[in-house]
């Protein structure tokens, strides 16, 4: 019973100290994490196909090149932003432990 006590009591401190160096936290993790909603936004908007709407016609084989064209542009696009992302994601990670350090 006592152990159970003792246990309890020491997750409960635990997961108050937690609690209270989070509280500190909670602007870096706001300013970070919209950064981030921003970057995967952006990225929802690329888009792979290039479905042709204005009025001009395009060959076959035009289509095709215009088709693969696109997609390295939007993939090299796509790692970019996910590098920023990655990087964002670091540096929040960064600020919270050396906040926690301190």
């Amino acid at each position: 019973m006592w152990k159970k006590t003792i246990k309890s009591q020491n997750k409960m401190k635990a997961n108050n100290q937690l609690g209270e160096n989070l509280f500190i936290l909670q602007d870096k993790f706001r300013d970070r994490l919209f950064i981030h909603r921003k970057y995967m936004l952006e990225m929802a908007n690329f888009r792979f196909v290039d479905t042709c709407q204005s009025s001009e016609y395009k060959t076959h084989a035009e289509f095709a090149a215009a088709q693969e064209d696109k997609r390295i542009k939007v993939t090299k696009d796509i790692e970019h932003k996910s590098r920023q992302s990655r990087e964002n994601i670091k540096a929040l990670f960064d600020d919270v432990l050396k906040k926690l350090r301190d």
